[in-house]
């Protein structure tokens, strides 16, 4: 064995012994310190009386009744799908099916909004508007934004 050989198994070994040693020091301070205070309760995390789930979330922030929600819900539309076609419906003055119908056909919303005069940038802001609201009521109730997108399908 020379002197080189020796050297880099030596090195291999102190490496070997550091990180294994840093591991372990990781998993020591990792542990959390006594603490004077009771940890939180999960109570706070339920949800609001307000807002027992999902749906109501949706349906509060859109404004709508359990008829139109269950409508949406049947046609297998998206959250957004929902939201933009009740917007547009709204401006023309027709059902949210159609709207969602028409788009279901090929014809994409910033076109239907194109054909009947709807800035399709307003239509935007209302989506990220509503969509903000309804995030922070699901965060407030302890639920978080996948589930409501999962609702409707």
């Amino acid at each position: 064995m020379t002197l080189t050989d020796f050297s880099k198994k030596t090195t291999a070994l102190a490496l070997c012994l550091l990180l294994t040693s840093s591991i372990f020091a990781a998993e020591i301070e990792a542990k959390p310190k006594d603490d004077p205070k009771p940890p939180a309760k999960h109570a706070k995390q339920l949800p609001h009386e307000k807002h027992k789930n999902c749906g109501d979330i949706v349906r509060d922030v859109m404004k709508v009744d359990k008829h139109d929600f269950d409508r949406a819900c049947r046609e297998g539309m998206t959250l957004e799908d929902y939201i933009v076609a009740k917007y547009i419906a709204e401006s023309i003055g027709r059902d949210f099916t159609d709207v969602f119908r028409m788009q279901k056909n090929g014809k994409p919303y910033k076109d239907i909004c194109k054909a009947h005069g709807i800035n399709w940038g307003s239509v935007r802001r209302h989506l990220n508007d509503k969509y903000d609201r309804m995030n922070s009521d699901a965060i407030a109730a302890g639920l978080i934004m996948w589930s409501l997108h999962e609702l409707l399908h």
